[in-house]
């Protein structure tokens, strides 16, 4: 009789949990497990800030992101807590280990990097063993990844964003601080691309909308910003300029403060 060939059973990957109700994932395929528990979501940042890992799979890097590991079998199961901040628009990896995790590695160049580091620390007699960043963290996990993307849809179709004619002060200058630093970032990001380890640093940015400008100061320390404004203000009442005046001269000079912000004092 002719011999059937045996058909090879591939190992296929299992995320076994019931997240969000609880904050446990397993995760296995067939030759390691991986018992994450999930300490904070994070949230992926938007482009251009957002990063990917290194290899064909391309897994997204969540920002804010905190985990506790657990691998191995008897004597060689290990607990780690996992962070991932990124810091001037880019990831960093940092791992705590050890007795109530008072030990720590971290590095910006890659999760692998900083785990292997850690493995290192955990292990010294086995120089040679080396384990997947990737699977440390749990940047790879589905449940995560489907998590954070609801979020984001679920934020995004519920904002409305109100015009700027029908907004506060307060809204305004929130708008305009969060704007500034995602330009902020966009602009260490591309930077390093251009400048390399040279960091362009942002003094002074000026915009507008619609009739609306704005200008944004990276350096001015909020004492010398309110001394200006104090001066601009007691400038105005003592020459009696009206606020049309003073809006209408300050479109054309970007360096004369705003007249919305002197408006505030």
């Amino acid at each position: 009789m002719p011999k059937v060939k045996s058909k090879k059973i591939e190992n296929v990957p299992k995320e076994i949990t019931d997240y969000p109700k609880t904050d446990s994932i397993l995760y296995t395929d067939g030759k390691r497990s991986y018992n994450y528990k999930i300490k904070q979501e994070g949230l992926y940042p938007q482009p251009p800030i957002l990063v990917y890992t290194q290899g064909k799979n391309k897994y997204k890097i969540p920002n804010g992101y905190c985990v506790e590991t657990t691998w191995g079998r008897g004597e060689k199961k290990k607990t780690v807590k996992c962070f991932i901040n990124y810091v001037e628009g880019k990831p960093l990896f940092k791992i705590m280990y050890g007795i109530n995790f008072s030990e720590e590695v971290q590095s910006n160049i890659s999760s692998t990097t900083a785990a292997n580091a850690v493995l290192r620390k955990l292990f010294p007699l086995n120089e040679k063993s080396l384990i997947s960043g990737v699977h440390l963290f749990g940047i790879h996990l589905i449940t995560l990844k489907q998590a954070r993307e609801n979020v984001r849809s679920t934020k995004e179709n519920n904002i409305q964003l109100i015009s700027l004619e029908h907004c506060s002060k307060s809204t305004l200058n929130k708008r305009q601080h969060k704007f500034g630093n995602q330009l902020k970032q966009h602009v260490q990001v591309e930077g390093s691309k251009i400048y390399g380890k040279d960091q362009v640093v942002l003094k002074q940015i000026s915009y507008s909308i619609r009739d609306m400008d704005f200008q944004i100061d990276y350096e001015e320390k909020n004492d010398i910003k309110e001394k200006k404004l104090i001066s601009a203000v007691q400038a105005i009442d003592l020459n009696y300029i009206p606020r049309e005046g003073y809006r209408a001269l300050a479109a054309v000079e970007s360096n004369l403060q705003r007249e919305w912000a002197i408006s505030k004092q």
